[in-house]
């Protein structure tokens, strides 16, 4: 049985049900994925619901695909992470004689999937505000984040600019924000 297996599209332009696949070497793979040919080329590695193959299965995907795959693997991967310390049960569980964990834990409020989606977009989000220069950083901290949001006109005076400047250098800031995917 092989430990992994790596697929790779023939044509990367290909989609749909007719896709011609390579199967390669941990090696080849590698090479592959550090050579010209890779570039704009996303893979996924699918565990677990596959072990009747293989451990380990790396296949080409699709940007979408790739991108669905990725949330995904970041929500099971944190979910992983929250659970140490911590033992699972049932929502089956009887907690007294007329009720059941469930009746106990439920909450008509956002899914817990839904409040881990949105901390983990979050964080992803102040991640790509640190990649960008101090003086945008500023403006979209002073603009959105600190505790008392700073004007237009307080940012300008501080910056020495116009209001006119900082909310144009504001819209490019969210535009490039959107854009680091």
């Amino acid at each position: 049985m092989n430990q992994k297996i790596y697929l790779v599209k023939k044509d990367p332009a290909q989609v749909g049900g007719n896709i011609e696949w390579i199967q390669m070497s941990g090696t080849e793979f590698y090479a592959f994925t550090k050579s010209p040919a890779a570039k704009g080329r996303y893979f996924i590695r699918l565990t677990d619901d596959i072990s009747y193959e293989c451990p380990e299965i790396f296949i080409e995907a699709s940007y979408a695909d790739y991108r669905k795959w990725q949330k995904e693997y970041d929500a099971h991967r944190y979910l992983k992470e929250q659970e140490k310390g911590f033992e699972t049960v049932s929502a089956d569980m009887p907690v007294t004689s007329d009720s059941v964990l469930l009746d106990t834990i439920a909450s008509p409020g956002a899914s817990v999937e839904d409040e881990i989606s949105n901390a983990m977009e979050v964080r992803v989000l102040l991640q790509k505000i640190q990649r960008l220069p101090t003086r945008d950083r500023y403006i979209i901290t002073a603009s959105y984040l600190e505790s008392v949001p700073k004007s237009g006109a307080e940012i300008a005076r501080e910056l020495q600019i116009t209001k006119v400047a900082v909310h144009k250098r504001l819209k490019k800031i969210l535009k490039k924000l959107s854009d680091l995917g």
